[in-house]
């Protein structure tokens, strides 16, 4: 997910300590601060354990921005576009967490995954700089539970297996686009361009817009937004316009960077292990089976959501498949299994919330029944076209209701001289000049591409406050262009800071940047341009003319002839050809 890989890959770059942290959803609310215990398997908050120490921002900088586009498969890779853990997946289907549960998930649980539509993500992600704590000791009270019978799982129960070392604040918008199709081809058309697409222009919302106007012109879309941090902006549930939901989403990132409106997006979580006075004697806290439990329930439940979904659709719009009363009767049969193995899977969570010993797949002792889903065809796709059209033309036929089509044609003396024939002369005059390449009259046509000075620089990327220990305020400001240059830049730059006279430090700002490519004629013609120039000579037009003599009589058309054959017409009764209007 791309927000998780941009803060980890800030982490990577900071400490070799950050590698042995966790990044879960902060949205259980405020329960998940500083220093409070995390139960991995429940997904829930715990007491706090730990001695809790001032936090500090591990990087320097404004809050980054970055736009990412997901392809929508399934209700898996749905929650996964929405950083729904698996455990918030599974409390989603039980009804005594209702209360608990993020706003994303309840975001998820209103979408439907329709058959004959194609679905993507656009998320805007507002992240400031991390925070995080340092030197953080267990409290002395808790080392001495690890350390006496039972300890450990005592502990877990109180505290978590893990704690909150790190915060880190900002905004996120999601946009679930949903883009409804004609057929079965056209769905499978629209699923491989926006596939292609995904990737290729993350962190750059304006060539996002235009890449996405292109895939949905002249579609109907539905886009669902739900939006975290920032102000509410009177954006309605839904949209129908790309271009609206882009400029929601510039005045959404704006009022985050610039008014502090972040909310809680990321927490980071750290085994309680890795703190110096934790006792190596006490018995070790083990969960990573718990967890995999956990992860293969939340799976079977997006796939029972996905079964469930298709085989409701199917037997609400019957007259697109090819259906009788017995697949009727297995497919509902079907529908029922998979929603009583969502209860299944639901009592099964529950109970390894409440006791992590309780944790266990499902099992056909428990009815638990992976049914095999009933093959279904679809009928061809007019009738997927007829169930959602609102206007059509009729067909062609021909017949002797419909007139005659033209006349038969023939030559003959009364139908006159046809044309004069086709000559090239003077008298024909100069059709044009012919074409030709040369750069003494034609000119370059482009100029080479180059990277340069001339050619200016891009925005530069702001790469980390330094300092250096000095008594001169004065003092010069080393040159980044070095470590621009190893960390794949072209150049660099630093701005002067602050100068601190009570701890002799001069801070200075590191900025790198990249020249942008650009033409310029000092490198050189690329293609010499064709042109048409009296040098290359001239071509006469063709023309005709009296003095090239009569061709041939003219062919005509007339009812001494005969009837070719019946026009063809459009009637009502020949049935529908083409759909001019779709339902909305």
């Amino acid at each position: 997910m791309k927000y998780k890989l941009l803060i980890f890959t800030t982490l990577m770059a900071l400490s070799a300590e950050a590698l042995c942290m966790a990044d879960v959803s902060p949205h259980i609310g405020s329960r998940l601060t500083f220093g409070v215990g995390y139960d991995s398997v429940s997904g829930g908050s715990a007491g706090t354990c730990v001695e809790v120490v001032e936090a500090k921002p591990i990087s320097q900088g404004m809050a980054a921005v970055s736009a990412e586009l997901k392809y929508i498969e399934d209700y898996k890779s749905l929650a996964e576009s929405l950083n729904i853990s698996s455990t918030t997946n599974l409390k989603i289907g039980i009804p005594g967490y209702n209360m608990t549960v993020n706003g994303t998930a309840e975001f998820f649980k209103q979408q439907k995954i329709e058959e004959h539509s194609v679905y993507f993500m656009i998320k805007i992600i507002v992240a400031s700089p991390v925070e995080k704590m340092s030197s953080v000791k267990l409290k002395e009270s808790y080392v001495s539970m690890l350390k006496g019978s039972d300890g450990a799982s005592t502990f877990r129960e109180r505290c978590g297996d893990e704690y909150v070392v790190g915060l880190q604040k900002g905004g996120a918008l999601y946009a679930l686009t949903q883009v409804k199709t004609k057929s079965e081809e056209e769905k499978k058309a629209l699923e491989i361009t926006i596939r292609a697409k995904v990737g290729s222009f993350i962190n750059s919302a304006s060539s996002m817009k235009s890449a996405l106007d292109l895939i949905v012109k002249d579609k109907q879309i539905t886009t669902f937004i739900y939006q975290e941090g920032g102000l509410i902006d009177n954006i309605p549930f839904s949209l129908n316009d790309i271009g609206l939901l882009f400029e929601h989403a510039k005045v959404f990132a704006k009022n985050i960077r610039e008014n502090g409106g972040g909310t809680p997006i990321l927490s980071i979580t750290e085994s309680y292990k890795f703190l110096d006075n934790y006792p190596r004697e006490a018995s070790p806290i083990r969960v990573s089976q718990k967890q995999k439990i956990v992860e293969s329930l939340s799976n079977q439940r997006y796939n029972a959501l996905g079964i469930i979904n298709r085989l409701e659709y199917i037997l609400g719009n019957q007259e697109l498949y090819l259906l009788n009363d017995k697949l009727i009767v297995e497919l509902n049969a079907t529908r029922d299994q998979y929603a009583k193995n969502l209860d299944i899977i639901a009592n099964l969570a529950d109970d390894c919330f409440y006791d992590i010993e309780k944790c266990r797949l499902p099992l056909t002792t428990d009815g638990f029944v992976l049914a095999k889903v009933p093959e279904v065809n679809t009928k061809n796709s007019s009738k997927f076209e007829e169930k959602n059209c609102l206007e059509w033309l009729y067909k062609e036929k021909e017949d002797a209701i419909c007139g005659v089509a033209h006349f038969n044609k023939a030559r003959k003396e009364v139908c006159g001289v046809e044309l004069f024939k086709q000559g090239n002369g003077s008298v024909c005059g100069v059709a044009g000049f012919k074409r030709g390449r040369s750069e003494a009259i034609c000119g370059v046509e482009l100029y080479n591409e180059r990277k340069g000075s001339v050619c200016g620089n891009t925005d530069a990327v702001f790469n980390g406050s330094m300092y250096i220990t000095t008594n001169n305020p004065n003092h010069p400001i080393p040159d980044p262009s070095f470590t621009c240059s190893r960390a794949g830049y072209d150049g660099g730059y630093a701005e002067r800071g602050t100068f601190s006279d009570f701890t002799n430090t001069l801070e200075y700002r590191q900025y790198c940047f990249r020249f942008k490519t650009c033409r310029h004629e000092s490198f050189g013609p690329e293609i010499i341009r064709e042109c048409e120039h009296p040098s290359f000579g001239v071509i006469y037009n063709t023309c005709r003319h009296e003095n090239f003599g009569p061709e041939l009589f003219k062919e005509c058309e007339h009812e001494n002839f005969g009837v070719a054959s019946n026009k063809s017409c459009r009637n009502e009764k020949f049935g529908k050809e083409k759909c001019l209007k779709w339902q909305e």
